[in-house]
């Protein structure tokens, strides 16, 4: 959520270098998946406002709608990114397409997930 939010505040500023770890660049398609996977119709959150969802998860209208009415659209600063290859929140089409369209370095972690730092951490715990 960090790097949508930074997308969106800093995208008129040049930053000499951005690094980002997993990030969430389409906040709408994070969403959208959210609401698919629980069954959740835009109709539906317009008409509750707040919903829960059994990942501990709440979709709220209002925020829906702000991320809809402020896409990407803008990103000027060198950009490198870490991203897991087992990412199950923002899949690899998104990060690619964000890679393309603001010519950004890509490295991928062979089967880090979403939060493969800590995971990481776990198995190098684990190694001793």
């Amino acid at each position: 959520i960090g790097a949508y939010f930074s997308l969106l505040a800093y995208k008129d500023d040049v930053i000499k270098q951005s690094l980002f770890l997993s990030p969430v660049v389409d906040m709408e398609s994070i969403i959208s998946k959210l609401m698919s996977w629980f069954e959740v119709t835009e109709k539906r959150l317009e008409k509750e406002q707040t919903i829960s969802t059994p990942i501990g998860e709440t979709l709220y209208w209002d925020y829906y709608c702000y991320v809809k009415e402020n896409p990407i659209i803008l990103w000027n600063s060198p950009t490198s990114i870490l991203y897991g290859s087992k990412d199950e929140l923002c899949d690899f089409a998104t990060i690619s397409a964000f890679e393309d369209k603001f010519t950004c370095d890509l490295e991928v972690m062979e089967g880090g997930e979403h939060f493969f730092t800590q995971k990481n951490k776990y198995r190098a715990t684990e190694a001793g």
